[in-house]
C-alpha cells in the first residue's frame, strides 16, 4: 500500500518516521510546502528506498489531485482551514482521505466544522472510499477511549475529555507561548465551546465549567475549563447506542493555567483572536496571525520543555448494577518523547495515532462491525480494540482509573 503524508510541521515529524519504519507500506510520500520541514525530516528518517520527499503548495488543489494519484490513502497533517481542498483532491483522485482535527465553525472561523464534513459520506461512499476524521490524539485517541468505555457499560450518562499537561520550558516563565499548534489553541479556547445536554447541542460562553480534574498520577490535580472541540460534537451522535444507553451530558475540557486563560481574555477583548483580514496602514492584516507570529515556534522551543502529557476520555454511568466514573486514558513524558522520536509529548501523542490508524487500513483491519467500511466517520464509529492494540505497540498505551469515590459528588449533580 502508498500512503502519502501531507504536513511535515511538528506532528507529521512524527507521523513520518513512524510511516517510514512501518512494513505495512510500499511507498511513503513526505510531503510540505517548506524545504526546511522537509529537510528537518529528511534529517531524522534518510532516504530509505521506500521513502520519496515532494514540495507542494497544498492550496493548489489541482496539483494535490495529480500528486495523490498514485497513493491508496492521504494523511492530511495539516491545520484544518486546508482540509476541504485536501479532501476535494482526494475526491478526484480516487484516494482514501485520513485527518487529524477540523475546525469551524465557518461563520465564527471562516473553516468547516465536523458536521459538515460529515455531510460529505455520500461522495466518499459512492466511489468506495474511506474518510477518516479526527485520527490525533484529541479528537482521535480520546474518541476511541470514550468508544471502549462506553461498550463496557449498561447506562452512560456522561462522557467528558479531559486533557491535561504539565509541560513547561525553562527560561520562559514569562512568555505566552504553546507546545502545540498557537492558532488552534487560540481559535479552539476563545470560541463559544459547544457542548451536547439532555437531547440538543449548545453553545456556552468561554472558560466555562471550570472545574479541579483529578488527573491520574504523575499530573494531579489540574483546573479545567470547557472549550470547543470536536468529540463534543461528534460523541452523541456517532457512538453506537449511546443514546439508548442514556447519555445526558458529553464535554471537551482543557486543564489551562491561570496567566494562560488571562492573557486569552485580553485577546479575546481585543479582537485579536480574528482569522480575518482587517486593513492596517493600507495592508489586510489578519489580527490572530500577528499574535501568531510573535509567539514562539513549538517546533523550536519543546526540545526544552519537561513534563507529562496525559489525556482522557471520563465515562460516567453504570457498570454491572453499580454506579461507575472510570477515566480511560494515556500519558507521556516530555523526556521520554524527545529521547525516542525527538518530539514534544504533544506532537508524540497527536502523530503517531494516524500512522497506527494508517496500518491497520493497510490490513484490512480498521472495521465498523467487523467490516471494512466506505464513507466518512469519526474514530468513535470504528471498533476500538483493534486500534488499541496498535496504538499500543506505537507506545500509546490505555490505562484506567476508577474516579468514582472521587467525582461522586459532581457525578450526582449531573
Amino acid at each position: 500500500m502508498n500512503v502519502y503524508l501531507l504536513g511535515l510541521g511538528a506532528i507529521g515529524f512524527v507521523t513520518a518516521q513512524d510511516l517510514a519504519a512501518s512494513p505495512d507500506f510500499q511507498r511513503v510520500t513526505l510531503a510540505d510546502a517548506s524545504t526546511r520541514a522537509i529537510e528537518r525530516v529528511r534529517a531524522r528518517v534518510g532516504d530509505p528506498g521506500k521513502v520519496t520527499y515532494q514540495q507542494i503548495d497544498a492550496r493548489d488543489i489541482a496539483a494535490l489531485t495529480r500528486a495523490f494519484a498514485d497513493a491508496d490513502l492521504v494523511i492530511n497533517a495539516l491545520e484544518p482551514s486546508f482540509n476541504i481542498g485536501v479532501m476535494q483532491a482526494c475526491l478526484y483522485s480516487r484516494t482514501n482521505y485520513m485527518d487529524l482535527a477540523q475546525g469551524g465553525p465557518r461563520y465564527l472561523t471562516g473553516t468547516p466544522d465536523s458536521f459538515e464534513f460529515l455531510g460529505w459520506s455520500r461522495q466518499f461512499e459512492d466511489l468506495g472510499l474511506l474518510g477518516i476524521l479526527g485520527m490525533g490524539m484529541d479528537p482521535g485517541v480520546t474518541n476511541v477511549l470514550a468508544r471502549y468505555g462506553a461498550d463496557r457499560m449498561d447506562e452512560v450518562t456522561y462522557i467528558g475529555v479531559r486533557d491535561g499537561d504539565s509541560g513547561v520550558v525553562e527560561g520562559m516563565e514569562d512568555a505566552f507561548y504553546t507546545l502545540w499548534s498557537p492558532s488552534i489553541a487560540i481559535e479552539e479556547c476563545l470560541l463559544p465551546a459547544m457542548i451536547w445536554e439532555d437531547g440538543e447541542y449548545k453553545r456556552i460562553g468561554l472558560f466555562q465549567d471550570a472545574e479541579v480534574f483529578p488527573f491520574p498520577e504523575p499530573l494531579g490535580p489540574q483546573t479545567c475549563y470547557v472549550v470547543d472541540h470536536e468529540e463534543a460534537k461528534t460523541i452523541p451522535s456517532w457512538l453506537p447506542g449511546i443514546l439508548d444507553k442514556g447519555l445526558r451530558r458529553c464535554d471537551f475540557k482543557y486543564a489551562l493555567d491561570d496567566d494562560f486563560v488571562n492573557v486569552l481574555r485580553v485577546l479575546g477583548k481585543l479582537g485579536l483572536n480574528s482569522p480575518f483580514p482587517i486593513e492596517v496602514k493600507g495592508q489586510q492584516v489578519a489580527p490572530r496571525d500577528v499574535v501568531v507570529a510573535l509567539m514562539p515556534n513549538p517546533a523550536e522551543i519543546d526540545g526544552r520543555a519537561t513534563g507529562w502529557g496525559l489525556i482522557g476520555a471520563l465515562v460516567e454511568g453504570r457498570q454491572d448494577g453499580r454506579e461507575k466514573s472510570l477515566f480511560y486514558y494515556v500519558k507521556n513524558s516530555y523526556e521520554a518523547c524527545r529521547a525516542e522520536l525527538g518530539a514534544s509529548a504533544v506532537a508524540y501523542q497527536t502523530g503517531r495515532p494516524p500512522a497506527a490508524v494508517a496500518e491497520l487500513f493497510a490490513r484490512g483491519a480498521l472495521t465498523i462491525g467487523g467490516s471494512v467500511p466506505v464513507g466518512v466517520y469519526p474514530c468513535e464509529s470504528f471498533d476500538p480494540e483493534p486500534i488499541l492494540e496498535n496504538l499500543a505497540a506505537h507506545n500509546i498505551v490505555m490505562e484506567q482509573a476508577d474516579l468514582t469515590a472521587v467525582l461522586r459528588d459532581r457525578t450526582a449533580s449531573l
